[in-house]
């Protein structure tokens, strides 16, 4: 059997933690440190609230429509133009080159842009 779970932590918002000894600690996901927030249950609740939505508002994700409509996506074919650059400027021997652009040919040939 499992044990019982507490009903204390039950609403608490994420990243926001009580202590032994009734004191509330808000914990940032981004570096794991704790920083005290006191006792109160009501003030503690609504700090961590905002710092989560601060937080988690503020990283840099695009929704997908905007991702699919935007004109900086880059195609295969322009990718390999690309990685053809980069083989070259590495000193690869002749050979080695030779089979590695054997290989972007047989991929230009299978796949459409």
């Amino acid at each position: 059997m499992g044990r019982r779970r507490s009903h204390e932590r039950r609403d608490l918002p994420p990243n926001l933690y009580i202590r032994n000894n009734g004191y509330y600690c808000y914990r940032d996901p981004r570096t794991g440190k704790e920083f005290g927030l006191g006792r109160d249950r009501r003030i503690a609740i609504t700090e961590a609230i905002q710092a989560n939505i601060e937080l988690f508002s503020g990283h840099k994700h695009k929704p997908l429509t905007a991702r699919i409509n935007s004109d900086n996506s880059v195609t295969l074919h322009s990718w390999l133009d690309r990685y053809e650059k980069i083989l070259a400027s590495r000193g690869i021997k002749q050979k080695t080159l030779i089979n590695y652009m054997s290989k972007i040919k047989a991929i230009r040939r299978g796949l459409p842009d």
